[in-house]
Order: structure tokens, then sequence, then C-alpha cells
């Protein structure tokens, strides 16, 4: 999950649990809360709907991005706090309806998990990388654009990129094999008799 105070994005994977192989996409969309009605029911709304999917779809396993605490010039108590209401709400409800905690990922470990090469890959990147990590074309939410008279590509495409994005890097990290840590062995000292 990519939850975020104006859409969330979703996913669900079916995966081998003994790898990173033959990962399938289940479900793939966006849920939008409705701020016409007041804070508490818009979370109660938003938490039936995950959990009514997750029931649906019987989910094992929940992963969710780590809202962003701060970042100099682009952040502020009106988008933090919000978002921290969210996060922890849809997490309360993961762990008392399934009794499951849920995988927190921050955004540097989703990109690291998901990249390819060095380079890590921009949000904008999100949709075609998720797509080459499934071997399938990214599904694409298209809105009319009623000036232009034509079919666009949703905003909302990118939040179900990075939803998605959010349970492959979760698989990803979950199956990499753990590295021995190296130690120095200790040389033997010379007894004298």
């Amino acid at each position: 999950m990519d939850v975020s105070t104006s859409t969330a994005g979703l996913a669900i994977l079916d995966y081998d649990p003994d790898g990173y192989d033959n990962i399938k996409l289940v479900y793939s969309g966006y849920y939008k809360p409705d701020k016409s009605i007041s804070v508490l029911d818009m979370l109660v709304k938003a938490r039936k709907h995950i959990l009514d999917l997750a029931v649906e779809y019987s989910v094992d396993e929940f992963a969710i991005e780590q809202y962003i605490q701060f970042m100099k010039g682009k952040s502020s108590a009106n988008t933090v706090i919000p978002l921290a209401v969210i996060n922890t709400t849809v997490q309360l409800s993961i762990l008392d309806f399934f009794n499951k905690e849920t995988k927190v990922l921050n955004v540097l470990t989703i990109r690291h998990a998901l990249k390819f090469g060095k380079e890590l890959p921009k949000k904008e990147d999100m949709p075609e990388l998720v797509a080459k990590h499934l071997g399938i074309e990214f599904p694409w939410v298209y809105k009319y654009n009623k000036k232009k008279k034509e079919n666009e590509i949703a905003v909302e495409a990118g939040d179900i990129a990075d939803g998605i994005a959010v349970a492959l890097s979760f698989i990803k990290v979950k199956s990499r094999p753990i590295k021995p840590v190296k130690t120095k062995a200790k040389k033997k000292r010379a007894k004298k008799v």
C-alpha cells in the first residue's frame, strides 16, 4: 500500500515464498477518500475498503510505504500529521483484524530494491519499472479530458505504480539471502613450554 491523504495506491501480488520468482499481479487499484465527510468517517470508510479487499483476496502479508516525516521545503505539519494518522490507522486496523504487523518500507528501500543498475529510479519511472519486474504491460488508468475530448493517463496511475512498488520491494527484501557476517579469525598464540 502507498497511502496518502488524497489517494491510496493498492496492489496485491502472489509469489513463491522461497524466492523472488513467479510473482503475479493479482489486483491493482486505488482508493480516494471522501473528503466531504468528517475525518473519522473518512478513516472508517478507508479502513473498511482496505480490510474488505484483504479478506476478498485472502492477503497473508501487508506492507506500506512509510510516510515522509520531514522534507525541507516540501512538508509541513499539515501534510505530515494527516499522513501519520492514515498510515497508523491502516496499520492498527490490520493488526486488530488479522493479528498481523504491517511491514513499513521507506522510499529509499523501495527504490534500491527495484532499481536495475546503480541509479535510483525516479517517481515517474515507477509504472514502467514495476511492469518490467512483473513482465507485464502496466495497467494504466485513463480519465476522459472534456476539454481535449480524449482519454489521458490518470494521476492515479502513479499511485497504483507506487502500491505495486511497495509490494514488490517487500517481496524482494524478504527473499534476499542473509549474508554471513565476516569476522576476522583470531590468531592463536604459540604457547611457551
